[in-house]
């Protein structure tokens, strides 16, 4: 039988979500559109894949949004305060919608990541920022990053192909390993 132990479920249904392919395993790779992302939604998508944001499997989708800036939980009840949300130009919002798979690379073309688009949304920028930031102000480096993004969004699960680079990866722990 499983031995006792002292270690706290992961978060949610108490699974740790873990989503991580190779890029030799996913056959139309090659032929998906590809979408150049910030680094910091590629760190979002190394976080998802190893379970760090469980039970988040993916970006937020407008529902999740609301549930998460106006009662600090997901759609399903599980408490969560942080949107974790892919914010692109309008145009790549207005390309992509529920259905398609798209490949997340680096400004290098560096491909790292395939979200499984769920939703193609806008969000007032204001809303989010009071709810989320407590504030409009965009001296706030929260409410800043947000304006930079842009109010278009795409959601749905990631898989990653591989994580970026780091001079630091020896001394990284995943939540698996912890």
């Amino acid at each position: 039988g499983d031995k006792a132990t002292l270690l706290v479920n992961p978060h949610g249904s108490g699974v740790l979500l873990e989503r991580f392919t190779p890029p030799e395993e996913i056959e139309e790779l090659d032929s998906l559109p590809v979408l150049r992302v910030e680094t910091t939604d590629l760190m979002d998508c190394e976080q998802i894949a190893h379970g760090t944001y469980t039970p988040i499997a993916g970006f937020m989708d407008g529902e999740a949004l609301d549930s998460v800036l106006h009662g600090h939980c997901l759609p399903d009840g599980t408490v969560w305060t942080l949107p974790i949300l892919l914010q692109v130009p309008a145009p790549e919002a207005r390309r992509h919608g529920a259905g398609d798979r798209v490949v997340l690379a680096d400004d290098k073309g560096t491909c790292y990541a395939v979200l499984d688009v769920t939703q193609s949304f806008s969000f007032d920028i204001d809303v989010v920022a009071r709810e989320w930031f407590g504030t409009e102000r965009s001296d706030h480096p929260g409410v800043a990053r947000l304006r930079q993004g842009g109010s278009h969004c795409l959601a749905g699960p990631i898989t990653l192909l591989r994580e970026l680079p780091s001079p630091f990866r020896r001394y990284q722990l995943t939540p698996k390993q912890t």
